[in-house]
């Protein structure tokens, strides 16, 4: 994978951002639908996953 640099990384990176962002909504929206219980753990699981990625994402443009 290439580093980008600049407003190309910044663009690339908010786009990301947001993919992740629209995820996160999607799997609040399945749990808020009355997931089973070992759905919603799993959905749960995931969104911290996914959380997780966005802080990475956010502290490595920091970085």
């Amino acid at each position: 994978m290439t580093a980008l640099s600049g407003d190309a990384g910044t663009a690339a990176r908010s786009e990301k951002l947001a993919q992740l962002d629209g995820i996160n909504k999607r799997i609040q929206a399945q749990r808020n639908a009355g997931a089973s219980r070992q759905g919603f753990v799993a959905l749960e699981r995931l969104s911290e996953a996914v959380t997780a990625a966005r802080e990475t994402i956010e502290a490595l443009a920091k970085a």
